[in-house]
């Protein structure tokens, strides 16, 4: 039922997913984190999903922002319960997005955003 995006220093983009998030929720934080990052060169991406459910109603078929800041992307950290592991690696693109995604258990969040806050340039990840 949400999606909460924040910028934390040093350059760590945290996104927060809740319940059965809706693509207009998900493209009001795709805004969110557009705007975030007009200022910024390099990020780490950490997105937690806490008490997530799936993927609800609306058009998903816009993806165009998802894909608009790559460039600044070091890592992505995805932290959550296992059964959605597959889903979610699929929804964000690993293996196509031009930086390493990995996927971490929920008590593995210091890890996580340690590890995602450490990459190097996103042209130098994983495809």
């Amino acid at each position: 039922m949400s999606v909460v995006v924040d910028l934390e220093p040093p350059q760590l983009l945290l996104v927060r997913l809740s319940g059965k998030v809706t693509a207009e929720e998900f493209w009001a934080a795709q805004q969110r984190a557009s705007e975030l990052l007009k200022p910024v060169v390099s990020v780490g991406i950490v997105a937690v999903l806490q008490d997530f459910q799936g993927w609800g109603s609306g058009d998903w078929s816009d993806s165009s922002i998802q894909f608009k800041h790559d460039a600044q992307i070091k890592r992505m950290a995805i932290v959550g319960d296992r059964k959605w592991e597959d889903e979610v690696v699929l929804f964000v693109g690993k293996g196509i997005r031009h930086f390493e995604i990995e996927y971490f258990e929920p008590a593995q969040l210091v890890a996580a955003r340690e590890w995602a806050a450490t990459g190097t340039s996103s042209s130098q990840g994983k495809k």
